[in-house]
């Protein structure tokens, strides 16, 4: 016999087997979406730290290059320095050089040598010049 009391069990035990019903089908349905976004979630956080790890990289590269042209640029303004300061010393010796051809060329006989005197002068003048030459 179906009394009050055998009804309620029998209902609360129908609302538990129907709650258990729908835990199992929620859960069958949920599931695997879970597990696909763990997945996807654990992808996108290894996405994100290479990603991290290339901008650390670039960013590293980036500071070796700008101190790599940097040094170029101090490489540069020395080799100009030396560039100019050569030329300087350049135009220098030219000064010299031409200054002391002018001389040599500006020499003349004592007036009144015979040409045995002149050669003898020449001579003497070639010699001093081969020497200064030499000491230099």
């Amino acid at each position: 016999m179906l009394t009050a009391k055998n009804a309620l069990i029998a209902l609360i035990a129908l609302a538990v087997a129907a709650l258990a019903g729908a835990g199992v089908i929620s859960w069958s349905y949920w599931s695997p979406r879970l597990q696909a976004a763990e997945t996807r979630a654990t992808r996108a956080e290894a996405d994100a730290e290479r990603d991290r790890k290339a901008a650390n990289d670039t960013a590293d590269l980036a500071q070796r290059q700008s101190v790599a042209i940097n040094d170029l640029a101090d490489k540069l303004r020395k080799a100009e320095e030396d560039a100019r300061l050569a030329r300087l010393e350049a135009q220098q010796k030219r000064r010299t050089a031409e200054a002391e051809a002018q001389q040599t060329l500006a020499e003349t006989d004592p007036p009144g040598a015979s040409d045995l005197e002149a050669v003898r002068a020449a001579e003497a003048a070639f010699d001093a010049e081969l020497a200064r030459e030499r000491t230099k």
